[in-house]
Formats: C-alpha cells, sequence, structure tokens
C-alpha cells in the first residue's frame, strides 16, 4: 500500500509497513515477513561479494567506488577533505523507466 501526498508517493519504509502492503487477506503474514528479511539479507551479503545485482523487473543495484575529493563544511566555510568510498547505485529497467514515463 503507497500513501500519495500530492504527486509524491511516499511508500511504507518498515518491514510491517511493507507486509501490510503486500499480504493479501488469504495469505499468512509471517510467510511475507519472513521473505522480506531473507530478500533484505541476502541483498546485504550479495553486495560485499558482487559488483551487480539484478532485480528482475524492477532494476540493478551496482557497487561503485567515489575517489577521495574536498568538499565544504557549511557551518563553518572550512574546506575539508572526503574520504574514497564505496556506494550503492540503483538503475531501473527500462520496463520500468517506461511505465514511470507513460
Amino acid at each position: 500500500m503507497a500513501f500519495w501526498r500530492g504527486r509524491v508517493c511516499l511508500v511504507p519504509a518498515g518491514i510491517a509497513q511493507m507486509v501490510s502492503a503486500l499480504c493479501p487477506e488469504d495469505v499468512i503474514w509471517s510467510y511475507t515477513a519472513r521473505f522480506l528479511e531473507a530478500f533484505a539479507m541476502t541483498i546485504h551479503a550479495e553486495m560485499h561479494s558482487a559488483e551487480k545485482i539484478l532485480i528482475p523487473e524492477v532494476g540493478t543495484l551496482h557497487v561503485t567506488h567515489r575517489s577521495a575529493r574536498k568538499g565544504r563544511n557549511l557551518a563553518t566555510g572550512e574546506e575539508i577533505q572526503i574520504a574514497a568510498r564505496r556506494v550503492v547505485t540503483f538503475k531501473a529497467t527500462k520496463t520500468l523507466q517506461d511505465r514511470v514515463n507513460s
């Protein structure tokens, strides 16, 4: 179940809210909760070893490297060094992009 505020769709953030949104009346709630937890744990585990995870009909999660760079502390204006790090990015499939843009 998604909630709309104007043109912004607010998707439930927690496991309980997601289960309530995905779980029809005739499906046992605990099976859906266990599936979502296992799905999330699998993605977490695979992101350590894989550079790319494909979720069919949704998109791809990529691990990319951001190099060190200079930044600025907005409170003081002081120049700071931002460390290099690995980040997760998401790229939607063509099917999803077409559905969003139609």
